[in-house]
């Protein structure tokens, strides 16, 4: 496929817990198409950050991971990332594929200055001749990505800046090698509303600069709607929903990705109330023999409990798993 940059296929990520392989990610499917932003969408613990993680082969030691994760070069060559030995993928990491970190105030160093952090990506593959040069290509992108008086932030430590500046760092941090795959991990948590959409604005912004794809990971589905052209829903390490945002938006099909859309709070709406999914995210462990989801699903049917739906087309490149999603559109 000559439009797609990285393919998931059957994607299983399992942790060892008391000497049992407990599943994280289970058998998914993603594509990431060339220049497009791709939502992976959530509660927290269902599996979204794992994902990301094994791209990078960043998962601990005791990871298991099975299926493929296919890179699609420019020259047409196809490459298995899970294949690949760690000094060969850590070439990868910074020339074609970059990433914000969840945290900014921890994924920086506190002991080292923010120009000599930035430019040690450029330095380690070797892509500038010198430090010098390295130092002029990091001021020149700390200005573009709005940090005021880059000269002066470059020899500044990582506690001097606001966390809006930090986290400005790390995308500059990710996009000096001017990658082609971005993965931007819940990238504006505890930023203010303000400092969010500046920091979603610049990473769209960037990535049409720098012609890059990118793969944002977010609970948040107001971010979905402002940066991602399609989306995945997942939910206990399952695809449950997948779409165009604009279809995801108008059309959801699945309960889970209802309840998400319906948990917003609008304007207009009674403060006093806010609406929730039931239940709760059951343990690592615990598997159920049915859906995932029908112990706290509404629109359930007996067979959810007893067997896993695959998934569906619902037209125009909408898919879901699903047995009750029809029932919905009547």
């Amino acid at each position: 496929m000559k439009d797609t940059l990285l393919e998931l296929k059957d994607l299983t990520v399992s942790v060892r817990q008391e000497k049992k392989e407990i599943p994280i990610v289970k058998g998914v499917d993603i594509v990431i198409p060339k220049g497009q932003i791709v939502g992976l969408v959530g509660e927290s613990g269902c599996g979204k950050s794992m994902t990301a993680r094994s791209i990078m082969g960043l998962l601990p030691p005791s990871a298991g991971v099975s299926g493929q994760i296919l890179w699609h070069d420019t020259d047409g060559t196809v490459t298995d990332l899970t294949g690949l030995r760690e000094n060969k993928l850590r070439k990868m990491c910074g020339p074609k594929i970059g990433m914000i970190f969840q945290e900014p105030m921890t994924s920086l160093n506190p002991m080292m200055r923010i120009g000599d952090q930035v430019a040690e990506v450029l330095l380690i593959h070797k892509l500038v001749k010198n430090r010098a040069e390295a130092a002029e290509k990091v001021i020149r992108l700390l200005g573009e990505v709005g940090i005021s008086d880059p000269g002066l932030r470059y020899r500044s430590y990582p506690h001097e800046l606001s966390g809006g500046m930090r986290q400005r760092v790390m995308i500059a941090m990710a996009v000096i090698c001017e990658p082609d795959l971005l993965i931007a991990d819940e990238p504006t948590t505890a930023l203010d509303v303000t400092v969010e959409a500046q920091i979603l604005k610049l990473i769209r912004r960037m990535c049409g600069s720098y012609h890059m794809s990118a793969i944002m990971i977010t609970h948040n589905m107001g971010v979905v709607s402002e940066i991602c052209d399609s989306v995945y829903v997942m939910y206990m390490g399952r695809i449950m929903e997948r779409a165009a945002v604009s279809q995801l938006f108008e059309r959801p099909l699945h309960p889970y990705t209802k309840g998400l859309l319906s948990s917003i709070p609008r304007i207009g709406a009674n403060p006093e109330y806010l609406e929730t999914i039931p239940g709760n995210i059951p343990e690592l462990g615990k598997e159920a023999v049915g859906c995932d989801f029908c112990i706290r699903c509404s629109e359930d049917e007996h067979r959810c409990f007893f067997e896993h739906p695959q998934e569906e087309d619902a037209g125009e490149g909408h898919f879901v798993s699903c047995f009750s999603w029809k029932r919905g559109e009547r």
